[in-house]
């Protein structure tokens, strides 16, 4: 359906329970190796949970990856900005996986910057072309992300968004045929996708996952 490396930076958007967790598990049964920051400690859950190692100390998981398990999930203890850069620092030394962090402006916004976080912010700028890494950032909130995190995405992926604000914010930063977010139907958990290099936009329907 969608053409995306696993080193492409994504973008996924969207007012609570629109389908973006959903919607990212469809795309990991694709990847073969990755790291997910599950902010809310929401990814082990039923009904459809996703299939990886878990562990809450990032120093785990070079071990893990020595061992050979390449699906890792972190759920953070503390969700600190120090615990996301130490995961990037561990990331950024595995290379060439999709590092994936829930709740992305939590750590990192409009107003707080990269501050306390220059590893995830090497990430950010250089771990597609540098590294191999692709980011997969979410947020709830697109309007509240930092504008360097929008001019390095190259996919969006946008579900329902009733906020005025978020949905300028889209248009603005991306293209304004995206303003059809306004449109979806959230029952039916619609999203939008716009390829950056393309300028595409296609509305498509509910994830085959559900």
């Amino acid at each position: 359906m969608l053409k995306i490396k696993t080193s492409d930076n994504i973008t996924v958007c969207g007012k609570k329970k629109s389908g973006k967790s959903c919607w990212l598990k469809w795309l990991l049964a694709s990847y073969p190796k990755w790291i997910v920051v599950d902010y809310h400690w929401e990814h082990d859950k039923p009904p459809y949970p996703l299939v990886a190692v878990i562990t809450h100390y990032a120093n785990e998981i070079p071990q893990l990856w020595a061992k050979g398990y390449r699906k890792i999930l972190f759920q953070p203890l503390h969700r600190t900005p120090q615990e996301l850069d130490q995961i990037s620092d561990i990331a950024l030394r595995i290379g060439n996986l999709a590092f994936v962090v829930e709740e992305c402006d939590r750590f990192v916004n409009r107003w707080t910057g990269f501050k306390d976080l220059p590893r995830f912010a090497d990430i950010v700028h250089t771990g597609s072309n540098h590294y191999g890494i692709g980011l997969i950032a979410l947020t709830r909130r697109i309007r509240n992300f930092h504008s360097d995190i929008h001019s390095q995405t190259d996919h969006v992926i946008a579900f329902y968004q009733h906020n005025v604000k978020d949905i300028e914010s889209l248009c603005e930063e991306f293209d304004e045929k995206l303003v059809v977010v306004s449109k979806l139907k959230p029952e039916d958990h619609q999203w939008a996708y716009y390829n950056d290099s393309t300028g595409e936009v296609k509305v498509y329907g509910r994830v085959p996952l559900v």
